[in-house]
């Protein structure tokens, strides 16, 4: 049975990652900064939680001993998305340090794998001309997509010649019960009897489902045929109008979808609370994952357009029970 140690346990991907890992007999340890509440805590012998905090000098020497693998969730640079790309702010420094403070201890004990979890945001920007793949050279363009680019960079380096492997897996927007940002916002806007615009947009944009994510980690951790590298992983790529579809298919509302002029969009942008949620999901922002399920022999458990029904649905049956 491999050890795995995963900081980040009580975050949202934390807990569907554990369950996964153990339903791969897997020995896992979680680390948050506070204990998980029994809801959230898995109740197995095969998994246990240390209280944490993740700090530049932090004593991982205890964590760390007889583990097979790390896998870095927790690095916190998610703070600064909004700031731009060439910002400057002390705690992202400290939040930088301790990602390669605990990447350094990892390797210097001899981990198998340390897997570390990025965003396709240190490629690009809410928007790509081109469908993205792991030859395409990154232009991030806010802070926190600068942060996670040189993490990667840094972890993969400072792993040379040692007996770790290092794969980094860049995703897109992740979707599921409990997600926050856009997604969310986008999935009460389908809640509503309101008509929408977007009925002639086509720009895909690619999606991964919680569950979907925790697999692809848990195969990434486990497996150790592939070489270290930068792997990008999605579901699969969908249009707005799609997706206001099957939420709403979900949710059994009509589509209640239609098309206006061009000229019509910057009027639709610029509508307060939805207008910078449009921009975001009216552009193309698809990616390519061959090289990962490839090299993993991976492949999505879901079809995107059945879960985004089944996302809805639950979403609508929280709704009335509470």
């Amino acid at each position: 049975m491999k050890r795995v140690l995963v900081t980040g346990a009580s975050g949202f991907v934390g807990p569907a990652l554990i369950d996964q890992l153990i339903k791969s007999d897997a020995l896992v340890t979680g680390t948050s900064r506070r204990r998980p509440s029994r809801a959230t805590a898995p109740s197995n012998r095969q998994y246990s939680h240390a209280t944490f905090d993740i700090q530049p000098g932090a004593n991982w020497a205890p964590l760390l001993y007889d583990q097979d693998v790390v896998v870095h969730l927790a690095d916190g640079f998610n703070a600064f998305e909004k700031l731009p790309v060439c910002a400057h702010d002390d705690r992202a420094s400290r939040r930088m340090d301790a990602t390669l403070h605990l990447a350094r201890k990892a390797i210097d004990a001899g981990v198998q794998n340390f897997v570390y979890l990025s965003t396709i945001k240190a490629m690009c920007g809410v928007s790509a001309d081109q469908v993205l793949d792991e030859t395409i050279e990154p232009c991030p363009t806010s802070l926190y997509g600068r942060l996670k680019l040189a993490a990667e960079r840094e972890i993969m380096q400072m792993a040379r010649g040692s007996n770790t492997r290092v794969i980094v897996l860049r995703f897109p927007v992740v979707y599921g019960n409990g997600a926050d940002g856009n997604f969310t916002r986008l999935l009460k806007l389908a809640d509503t009897p309101f008509p929408f615009p977007f009925k002639a947009l086509q720009s895909r944009r690619s999606l991964i489902g919680l569950d979907s994510l925790a697999t692809a980690i848990s195969t990434a951790a486990l497996n150790h045929g592939a070489a270290s590298g930068t792997y990008l992983i999605h579901d699969d790529a969908i249009s707005v109008s799609q997706m206001i579809m099957q939420l709403r298919k979900g949710l059994n509302r009509p589509a209640r979808l239609y098309t206006v002029r061009d000229t019509w969009w910057p009027m639709v942008e610029a509508l307060p609370k939805i207008g910078d949620l449009l921009r975001r999901l009216t552009k193309p922002l698809e990616l390519s994952d061959d090289r990962f399920r490839q090299s993993f022999s991976w492949s999505s458990p879901i079809v995107l357009d059945h879960e985004l029904q089944r996302i809805a649905q639950n979403y609508r049956s929280q709704l009335t029970a509470a």
